[in-house]
C-alpha cells in the first residue's frame, strides 16, 4: 500500500504597494514608484516591480496603492 507523506512548501506572497519585495510598505516603496512615475511597458528604465496596480504604466493609481498599503508587513520579502 502506497502511503502519502504531506509536504510543507513555502509560497511566497507579495503585499500589495510592496513594490521592492522586502515584506513591508513603507518609504523605499514610495520613491521607487516616484523614481519611475511616468514610465510605461516598452521604456528604456522600465520597472515592472513600480507598477503596482499591473496597468502597464507607473501613475498616480500606482502611488495611491503604495500610500493606501503603507506601514503594511508580511509575505516573506521574496519577489
Amino acid at each position: 500500500m502506497w502511503k502519502s507523506h504531506p509536504q510543507v512548501v513555502d509560497i511566497p506572497i507579495k503585499i500589495a504597494g510592496d513594490v521592492t519585495g522586502d515584506g513591508v510598505v513603507n518609504l523605499m516603496d514610495k520613491l521607487l514608484v516616484r523614481q519611475h512615475f511616468g514610465q510605461s511597458e516598452g521604456d528604456p528604465d522600465w520597472d515592472p516591480r513600480t507598477d503596482a496596480t499591473c496597468d502597464g504604466v507607473v501613475n498616480l493609481m500606482d502611488k495611491l496603492k503604495v500610500r493606501q498599503q503603507f506601514g503594511q508587513t508580511g509575505g516573506c520579502g521574496c519577489q
